[in-house]
């Protein structure tokens, strides 16, 4: 089964606000995000946000891997992760299913050359078990270290700007800027 993941645990400090609840065109981020894991073909979606409601993170202020840990914890071997951070809106599920597919014709965890996340990570003990050692040692692990315990295949991307994040309200402004435009698409 495909899970997906979106990570909206972060504490937006540098946007000064929450980003899973900023809003375009009546949705929120995290509301997007939900959206476009289902329109990925993911079967069940799962929001890392530690708040009542969400999943919660065994290892608190460990950023993403965190999140990832408490998701794979949750799931079967039999199942693979599909996960987006909350603050990438020109995500399409165009670009999803590349990764998808690829991750699914090698088995082995894949994400795209510039950008560690998204990501498409089969559910294995090898992965918990990394995760489990590096986050219980109070380190600051990076979703980038797990991709090279784990040899991910890095993919290319041709649409490079869709893997951009948002994380301070110029920014926020200038995506909306765009989108009003007409230069991008939503979902």
């Amino acid at each position: 089964m495909l899970v997906g993941l979106v990570l909206a645990g972060g504490k937006s400090s540098r946007m000064g606000q929450d980003k899973a609840a900023l809003t375009q065109q009546g949705q929120s981020l995290l509301q997007r995000a939900q959206a476009l894991l289902t329109a990925s073909s993911c079967e069940q979606v799962l929001t890392s946000r530690n708040t009542p409601g969400f999943l919660q993170d065994r290892y608190p202020g460990a950023g993403p891997l965190a999140g990832i840990d408490a998701a794979l914890n949750s799931l079967t071997s039999s199942d693979a992760l599909l996960v987006i951070p909350v603050d990438m809106p020109a995500l399409t599920p165009i670009l999803l299913s590349q990764l998808v597919n690829a991750g699914q014709e090698h088995n082995l965890p894949c994400y795209f050359k510039d950008s560690c996340l998204p990501l498409y990570l089969p559910v294995s003990q090898k992965a918990r078990d990394y995760l489990q050692t590096e986050l219980s040692s109070g380190g600051k692990a990076r979703v980038q270290t797990l991709l090279e315990a784990l040899n991910a295949r890095p993919l290319p991307c041709a649409k490079g700007e869709s893997l951009s994040n948002i994380n301070t309200l110029n920014e926020w402004q200038g995506w909306l800027q765009q989108t009003a435009s007409g230069s991008e698409t939503s979902l």
